[in-house]
């Protein structure tokens, strides 16, 4: 009896341990992700927005909301780094269009699919030039960050294509939790949000721009994370 009790005990904690070493550790992940909100603070919010790509189909502002939710579906864009790769990977759906004030331009607008990728230049740490933290930045600009929106159902469906951008800006694209771009003491004061901007063109484009917020996905919920080991992902 004694010898069951401790084959079973042995089992039992093997299939702990077995449980236990398939989950992926913080120390472990290759990937860090993260959801967007449009920011609250952008220059042509109302309504809010995550991206803007202004100029297109002739001219106008057009914006595109990281939180847009309809009776069929919801917006989803989110934010990838692979601390392998070293790539900063930008994608998901938003809704959005040509700017009519606190709405959209019916004949202008709906859903958008993202995909965009920063492949080159980019800088892990707490600021453009480095250093300890969970910031990513990308300094200086490069063609090869680049990637495309697509409109679906709406203008054509056409794909269109952006890239990134610097300009007089002291980097191309941020995404840091102790700094903000509209200098929302808000955002920058709570260590849980992270806040993006960058700046991308493209064919028809006179004014493109990220404007977001992030919150950290992973590590998941059910791993024992503090922010000291969340930084060591970050090289």
């Amino acid at each position: 009896m004694e010898r069951k009790r401790s084959y079973r005990y042995t089992l039992a904690v093997l299939g702990l341990c077995v449980a236990f070493c398939a989950m992926p550790g913080v120390s472990e992940a290759a990937t860090v992700t993260y959801q967007l909100h449009s920011h609250p603070d952008g220059n042509q919010n109302p309504p809010p927005y995550g991206l803007r790509l202004n100029g297109l189909f002739g001219g106008g502002a057009y914006t595109f909301d990281f939180d847009y939710t309809s009776i069929t579906e919801d917006a989803d864009v989110k934010l990838e780094y692979d601390d392998v790769t070293e790539e900063i990977h930008i994608f998901g759906r938003a809704y959005g269009g040509k700017d009519a004030g606190t709405d959209y331009d019916p004949g202008l607008s709906g859903w958008v699919d993202i995909d965009f990728t920063y492949r080159a230049n980019v800088v892990n740490g707490d600021t453009p030039s480095g250093g300890a933290g969970p910031g990513l930045y990308v300094d200086p600009e490069d063609l090869t960050n680049n990637g495309t929106v697509t409109l679906d159902g709406w203008g054509g469906n056409a794909v269109l294509a952006i890239n990134d951008k610097q300009g007089a800006n002291p980097y191309s694209f941020g995404f840091d939790n102790d700094i903000d771009s509209k200098g929302n003491a808000g955002i920058m004061n709570d260590p849980n949000i992270f806040s993006g901007s960058g700046w991308v063109q493209g064919v028809d484009i006179t004014d493109g721009d990220w404007i977001f917020t992030g919150e950290l996905l992973t590590p998941s919920a059910t791993e024992t994370a503090s922010w000291g080991s969340v930084k060591e992902l970050f090289r």
